[in-house]
């Protein structure tokens, strides 16, 4: 059993399934959301002390920042980090796509992760003990969709990421994977 994983993006419906499904392989969940939960908050009335919810905007710097420190300077320092955290995404032709908007979509999925890591990476590597998985996408695999430019160059952003990160920590007892799915049936897709 891990002492206890982070999950950024917690509030998806892919960081509440996960938690449903593998709360009883932690002893401690850190549960990252930006905006409130009523399914989060349930989640944490169910499992008591167990899940500990932190809230953070991903587009801040600042408060991005806060939370890596907070995470750092706590009791539970996560062993493993589910990275989930992504912006609702819109088809959207190039032309049509200002800098913001890919700058919002690498700040909410490699700003952040990148800030948290370098916090808690140092931590892990004086344990000889660490499992890191990011959430990519299976637009990183072949050919990209059209009309999602600023979503497909930050999963490839983070694909490097991972790749570089897993190269530096091999041998340190870090693992540092990703997994690519196809496009799932959540709220991120309604539109």
């Amino acid at each position: 059993m891990n002492k206890c994983i982070l999950i950024t993006g917690a509030s998806s419906e892919v960081g509440l399934q996960f938690i449903r499904k593998e709360e009883k392989c932690f002893k401690h969940i850190l549960a990252h959301y930006c905006h409130q939960s009523d399914e989060l908050e349930k989640l944490r009335q169910e499992l008591g002390e167990k899940l500990e919810l932190i809230q953070a905007d991903f587009t801040s710097y600042d408060s991005t920042k806060w939370m890596a420190y907070k995470i750092r300077n706590s009791k539970n320092l996560p062993d493993s980090i589910l990275h989930l955290p992504s912006n609702k995404y819109h088809n959207n032709k190039f032309h049509k796509l200002t800098w913001e908007n890919y700058n919002q979509s690498l700040n909410i999925q490699v700003r952040s992760i990148t800030l948290i890591l370098q916090e808690l990476l140092p931590y892990m590597v004086k344990n000889k003990y660490g499992r890191i998985v990011f959430l990519l996408s299976s637009c990183t695999d072949g050919i990209a969709p059209k009309y999602l430019s600023d979503y497909v160059t930050a999963k490839y952003a983070l694909l490097g990421l991972m790749r570089t990160l897993s190269s530096e920590y091999a041998g340190k007892g870090i693992a540092i994977n990703a997994v690519s799915p196809g496009m799932m049936e959540t709220k991120l897709l309604n539109e």
